[in-house]
């Protein structure tokens, strides 16, 4: 599944899934209050593009990223995640 931090005074999220910058031709998310989302279909073998929507204050803002990027924060993630783990030892 997607999952993304809370933003603060959220109300609603939405997430759309395309091939090229902010297009929506692969799957979007309901209009959600929660902060994770599986989509139902995802191509194999071709970049891909999540643009989360977060409603705040009743405006709409929004954040692009391309599964590279995604993927290198991932990894940041984990790298910290390990490191504090490390440390815990």
């Amino acid at each position: 599944p997607f999952t993304w931090s809370a933003a603060s005074g959220a109300s609603a999220y939405q997430v759309y899934l395309g091939t090229t910058q902010g297009a929506l031709d692969i799957d979007p998310s309901p209009t959600q209050s929660t902060t994770s989302w599986t989509p139902t279909t995802l191509p194999s073998h071709t970049t891909l593009w999540a643009r989360l929507w977060v409603q705040v204050n009743g405006a709409w803002r929004v954040h692009d990223l391309s599964t590279g990027e995604v993927k290198s924060y991932l990894a940041a993630l984990l790298k910290a995640n390990k490191e504090a783990a490390a440390q815990l030892h």
